[in-house]
């Protein structure tokens, strides 16, 4: 059995029990959302597992191995799905797991350094005029680091990084969606208005469909929301970019040094458009290097291999 699907089926396992015994549902996605969940998170991870055994398929010695990466890759990617999937429905659980929210102390300790934050505001004056041409950049940057990340180490021969990279991120999303359950948060914006009025407006529809959602127990579901749930505590993008930055000094120094102006990006835009408070940033690294660790650990030179 891969390391991933481990990961996978103590994840599944666990999302049985925390849904036992809560008594939670399981939510499922609209064909929108679906389609979001295919095209931001799956794609980006099917495409390498498909053309890099397509490549070694042409040379007519490494074809059975050609056939043994694919069908490897193609066992992650389903494991991949899977984590993919609970980490949303742990993210609607967290505030019907715990309902106690922590806005209130996570803004008291931005007022106490409203000076970091008035800083993440006075650097974004140096891009803002870019994102009226580009108003979704936060999300779109974090997109693009995802499917060139994946598609550069999958590219590799030796696997190694695109496996690891592949773990860590799906340690990321099993963690990261658990440690919601914690401390949950809407986020900063409740307060006050970033200075994104793109993402205000998607800050407000995200904002009404959690406070119905909550007021419900959930009952009040509209799948077409099934990636939209609010979760500020810990900043899950910034994991993610720190994952990908990490992995690609390690396997592709070209590209992590590309990667330190996305990765600072999102870190300042987090705050300065008011999706994250301050204290999100260190807890979204801690989660990032949990994931970047355990996966160098569970996955050695030899393991999973073809």
């Amino acid at each position: 059995m891969l390391t991933i699907e481990r990961v996978a089926f103590a994840s599944l396992f666990f999302a049985a029990g925390t849904a036992s015994i809560f008594r939670l549902q399981f939510y499922f996605p609209s064909l929108d959302s679906a389609w979001f969940v295919l095209h931001h998170y799956l794609g980006p991870v099917l495409l390498p597992a498909i053309v890099l055994p397509a490549v070694l398929f042409v040379k007519v010695r490494a074809r059975t191995w050609a056939k043994a990466v694919f069908l490897l890759r193609l066992r992650g990617v389903g494991a991949f799905a899977l984590i993919v999937y609970l980490h949303f429905n742990f993210k609607l659980w967290a505030q019907l797991i715990n309902p106690k929210l922590f806005d209130d102390v996570y803004m008291g300790i931005d007022e106490k350094f409203r000076s970091v934050v008035n800083c993440a505001f006075a650097l974004s004056v140096f891009y803002r005029s870019g994102l009226i041409y580009f108003p979704h950049a936060y999300h779109q940057i974090f997109i693009s680091m995802f499917v060139l990340s994946f598609f550069v180490h999958g590219m590799q021969s030796d696997r190694l990084g695109f496996d690891r990279l592949l773990l860590a991120v799906a340690l990321v999303l099993a963690l990261g969606g658990v440690s919601y359950f914690v401390a949950p948060a809407f986020g900063p914006f409740v307060f006050e208005a970033g200075d994104s009025p793109a993402a205000g407006a998607i800050q407000a529809v995200m904002a009404s469909f959690q406070q119905g959602f909550r007021e419900s127990r959930g009952a009040d579901y509209d799948s077409t929301y099934f990636v939209s749930a609010l979760a500020a505590m810990p900043s899950l993008h910034l994991a993610h970019a720190l994952v990908f930055l990490w992995f690609a000094l390690r396997h592709a120094r070209w590209l992590g040094v590309i990667y330190m102006v996305p990765v600072s990006f999102i870190a300042v835009e987090a705050v300065a458009a008011r999706w994250h408070y301050l204290i999100d940033l260190p807890a979204g690294l801690i989660i990032a290097l949990v994931g970047i660790f355990l996966a160098n650990r569970l996955i050695l030179p030899q393991a999973d291999s073809p």
